[in-house]
């Protein structure tokens, strides 16, 4: 018996062996690995990849496109392209770019690829190995935000104060928090005994007009206190960090407003009330963040909070 697993040791293939050992090693760091067939299209990965992604650990997906549709649309046409790039020109490839989980959460995953060539010279596959940077990515932002947080600070009060009107001022405030605080904002004032929209901004040019169909009805129907209505008869901030989207749509009474909310993604959502040192609340701003940005964090309310102290103070100013 000795004798036998002595030759069954000898006879174990060296290269089967460096294999194992690799996806241990892999497997201990959390790496996924990948691998593209050129001539059948197929893209499979391992159980880590799949986990990555989102997927089962027994999928058997071997669509790229599978893949792709898990990225945000703005990331897809860059990724897509680098790809096509490192197959063209037989170069390694590099990509960073979140992917949506089941959950509706988001991970930031790094990509990187190597092509492999057959006998013949030609390129065959692209081999790679994929990593979740999920809190690097998440910790670099938060220095980014905290610095943008800083200057947004820092400039507010130079900004506001040329609004000598009450139109610039709000006109101004739904500019300067987008996109330091949020993708897209909007003021309502209170006019007489009714909040109406009177600004918003969208930090995408394009969705402006989805923008104004969102502000036009968002309001329509609503009469208990939820969201932005909490935040007014509250006087207090009402945030939303997960969920926000399947909490507007259940808040909503106008099928406009809730077309609207789905084509903008939100994510996240803050309404701050904007309240005089007497306690009025003369209006509220509205700040949405899409799926996979940080979720506001208290460094950023408490900043919102006192830019919305300034602003109402600029307002009653600037209507005296």
């Amino acid at each position: 018996m000795a004798s036998d697993e002595h030759d069954a040791g000898e006879r174990a293939d060296p290269r089967d062996l460096v294999q194992q050992r690799l996806a241990i090693a892999l497997d201990s760091a959390g790496i996924g690995s990948w691998e593209l067939d050129l001539a059948s299209g197929e893209f499979r990965g391992d159980a880590r990849l799949l986990e990555l992604f989102g997927f089962p650990a027994d999928s058997r997906e071997t669509r790229i496109a599978a893949f792709a549709r898990l990225l945000p649309h703005e990331h897809r046409s860059r990724v897509s392209e680098n790809l096509e790039r490192s197959v063209a020109e037989g170069a390694d490839y590099a990509e960073e770019y979140p992917v949506e989980q089941p959950d509706g959460s988001w991970r930031w995953v790094a990509a990187h690829g190597r092509p492999l060539y057959g006998p013949d010279g030609v390129l065959q596959r692209i081999v790679g190995s994929a990593y979740d940077t999920t809190r690097q990515h998440e910790a670099a932002a938060q220095v980014r935000a905290t610095s943008e947080l800083l200057t947004l600070i820092a400039s507010a009060s130079d900004v506001l104060a040329g609004s000598l009107e009450p139109v610039d001022v709000v006109r101004n405030f739904s500019r300067l928090v987008v996109p330091t605080l949020a993708d897209w904002s909007i003021v309502t004032l209170v006019e007489g005994e009714v909040l109406r929209d009177v600004e918003w901004w969208h930090r995408d040019p394009a969705r402006h007009d989805v923008m104004e169909r969102f502000a036009d009805h968002r309001l329509e129907g609503r009469h208990e206190a939820a969201g932005s209505l909490l935040a007014f008869s509250s006087r207090r901030p009402f945030l939303i960090n997960e969920g926000a989207l399947a909490y507007a749509l259940r808040t909503l009474r106008s099928d406009a407003a809730v077309e609207a909310i789905t084509e903008l993604r939100l994510g996240s959502v803050g309404v701050f009330p904007l309240q005089t040192d007497g306690g009025e609340v003369v209006g509220l701003i509205t700040l949405g963040r899409a799926p996979g940005r940080a979720s506001f964090s208290g460094e950023e309310v408490a900043s919102t909070v006192d830019l919305c102290r300034r602003v109402t103070t600029m307002l009653e100013n600037a209507r005296s």
